[in-house]
C-alpha cells in the first residue's frame, strides 16, 4: 500500500490543474465555486475530503516563508496570480497542487523598501491523520513542487522540498486545527512562530 501512495496518477494531477484553472476564473467573478450540499460540518473527516482552493493567498505566502526570515509587520502584500489547492482524499493522502502561484510583497527595512517575490509551482503529497479537531501530516510521500523566493532581486531561497515551505508539510508545524462546512475549510497551524492567522479555503469539488 505504501508503494501505491508514493506515486500520484497523472490523471489526478491533470484534473487538479484543470480544476484550479477553472476555480481561478470563477473566483475572479466572486461567484460561488461549488453548490455542494448536505455535507457534514465542523470537524468531520468526511467534510474534510475534497479539493480546496486558497481564499486568501497572502496568508499562504506568509506561512511559506522560513520562520523568522522576516518580521511579519514589515511585509506589505501587493498582489497574487495563479492558484493553489489542497486535496484531502478518503484514504488519508493530502495532495497539494500549485499552478504558477506567484505573490509579491514590499519589505520595509528602516527607511528602505525592497521587493519580495514568491513563486510556487508543481505538486506534493503526504499521508495525513485526523485526531478530533486536528489534522496532522505524518510524512511526505512525493515532492515535485518548486519554491523560489527573490528578495531585492537576489535568490533568497530555491527548493523543491515541500517539507521546507508548504504549510502543514513543514516540520515541526505539521498539525493544524480544522473546521469545515459545505463550502469553506479553515486550517489553524499550531505553534507556528510569529504568525497565527487562519488559512481559509473554498471548496472546489468533492
Amino acid at each position: 500500500m505504501a508503494e501505491n501512495k508514493k506515486s500520484i496518477p497523472g490523471i489526478l494531477l491533470r484534473v487538479m490543474i484543470l480544476t484550479l484553472v477553472s476555480m481561478l476564473a470563477l473566483t475572479a467573478c466572486n461567484g460561488p465555486v461549488s453548490s455542494y450540499s448536505n455535507q457534514p460540518t465542523a470537524t468531520s473527516s468526511i467534510c474534510l475530503e475534497g479539493i480546496w482552493a486558497i481564499r486568501d493567498p497572502e496568508v499562504f505566502y506568509r506561512y511559506a516563508l522560513p520562520p523568522g526570515a522576516f518580521d511579519q509587520s514589515t511585509l506589505a502584500f501587493k498582489d497574487s496570480s495563479g492558484g493553489i489547492g489542497y486535496r484531502f482524499d478518503s484514504k488519508g493522502v493530502l495532495t497539494i497542487e500549485a499552478v504558477n502561484f506567484i505573490g509579491k510583497f514590499d519589505v520595509k527595512q528602516g527607511a528602505e523598501v525592497a521587493p519580495l517575490e514568491i513563486k510556487i509551482s508543481g505538486f506534493a503529497s503526504g499521508a495525513y491523520t485526523i485526531n478530533g479537531d486536528t489534522v496532522s501530516l505524518n510524512n511526505v510521500l512525493s515532492s515535485e513542487i518548486a519554491f523560489v523566493a527573490l528578495y531585492d532581486g537576489d535568490n533568497m531561497m530555491d527548493t523543491k522540498k515541500a517539507a521546507e515551505f508548504v504549510p502543514l508539510f513543514l516540520p515541526p508545524y505539521t498539525t493544524a486545527r480544522f473546521e469545515c462546512s459545505a463550502d469553506k475549510l479553515i486550517l489553524q497551524i499550531l505553534n507556528f512562530p510569529g504568525y497565527q492567522e487562519k488559512l481559509e479555503f473554498q471548496r472546489v469539488t468533492k
